[in-house]
């Protein structure tokens, strides 16, 4: 395929799961595939607004199943971890769009 999508998965899970998960993608790209990932992304330096209070609070609850929010640093070492890098990222009220593709 072309773009593989996968869309508020990866924050249930932990770090070493994610990369089984993303593994598993990598595996079934072609080279000119993309992968885009839809998930909060935690601002780095966190500023007190209401988008980033419920991001926060996603993020401890997503504690309580193992799982956790990150932040587009946390992605990038991520999916270099499971064979990706990040070539855009597009960030909305809520959520971020993070496109990658193979190393």
């Amino acid at each position: 395929a072309l773009v593989y999508y996968i869309r508020r998965c990866l924050h249930d899970y932990p770090d070493r799961t994610c990369i089984t998960i993303l593994s598993h993608i990598v595996n079934a790209m072609a080279p000119d595939s993309r992968l885009l990932i839809a998930e909060h992304l935690l601002p780095a330096s966190p500023t007190p607004s209401p988008s980033t209070a419920h991001k926060s609070m996603i993020d401890l609850a997503m504690l309580t199943i193992a799982g956790k929010e990150r932040t587009l640093e946390d992605f990038k070492a991520l999916v270099a971890l499971a064979g990706l890098r990040v070539t855009q990222v597009a960030q909305m009220e809520g959520v971020g769009v993070v496109e990658c593709m193979l190393l």
